[in-house]
């Protein structure tokens, strides 16, 4: 999912739930989304998403946040920090995403 740029004809961001294929290291070696970790509960993972990426649109795009699905409300919530580096602990199973936004600024 990534969060579009307001425009002059919208003048609130939008979000974009589209899946990019952005490559996430797991414990340094490179995965390419959707992936999945399987071992046994407590195995710990570090988890390390990409800074920058670029949709075929020629969109620039930047990490933003990492996101827990909630079971219970059936909604996406926010994960503490901006870091790009996230530890994981599998218990019971869950899914994680990476939300990039659109960048601005001069490059």
């Amino acid at each position: 999912m990534y969060q579009q740029i307001a425009t002059t004809t919208a003048y609130m961001p939008s979000f974009v739930v589209e899946p990019i294929s952005v490559q996430i290291l797991v414990n340094g070696v490179p995965n390419t989304t959707s992936f999945r970790l399987c071992d046994n509960s407590g195995a710990r993972f570090e988890l390390e998403a990409e800074s920058e990426h670029w949709t075929i649109q020629e969109n620039r795009l930047e990490f933003w946040k990492w996101q827990r699905y909630n079971t219970s409300t059936e909604s996406w919530d926010d994960m503490s920090g901006a870091a790009r580096r996230l530890n994981v602990s599998l218990q019971n199973g869950g899914q994680l995403r990476a939300v990039y936004r659109q960048a601005v600024g001069l490059y």
